[in-house]
């Protein structure tokens, strides 16, 4: 809807120049006119602006997979890290990041993911150096504890 109204405004404005560069339809389109359009183009950008919010989120990673949380997060379009800061030493990290509303439950799931070293259960760090000797340590003692 906020799309129509903004292509609707920004049609409306293109009409209106075309009027005034060919002198068609009844002559010069009058201030009030380029003024009531311009205002109908504000409103719709400024609409369309506020339906696209940045949601803050805090989200406690695992260390060893930070660096690889922080590549898969800011390779979503919509998703900026503001702020690290190191919480247990070498344990965990605290990301601040800003992402668009539409992409808050995905990054969400990429820091909770890092908590999972159970290779049945992981869904995104597989192949990930770091995370392929966090696994194999969780194996041996799954292993060992079945003996």
């Amino acid at each position: 809807m906020k799309e129509n109204k903004l292509f609707a405004a920004a049609q409306h404005l293109l009409h209106l120049n075309a009027c005034e560069q060919e002198g068609i339809a009844s002559g010069m389109p009058s201030r009030q006119a380029w003024d009531a359009a311009f205002r109908k183009l504000h409103q719709a950008l400024e609409a369309e602006a506020s339906s696209t919010r940045w949601e803050p989120l805090e989200l406690a990673v695992k260390y060893y997979l930070h660096s690889a949380f922080r590549a898969k997060a800011e390779s979503i379009a919509g998703v900026k890290v503001v702020n690290v800061v190191e919480m247990k030493t070498c344990e965990v990290m605290t990301y601040i990041l800003e992402c668009l509303e539409e992409h808050k439950e995905n990054v969400c799931d990429l820091a909770f993911m890092t908590w999972i070293t159970n290779p049945i259960f992981q869904k995104y760090y597989h192949g990930c150096e770091p995370y392929e000797k966090a696994k194999e340590a969780y194996l041996k003692e799954r292993e060992r504890n079945e003996k």
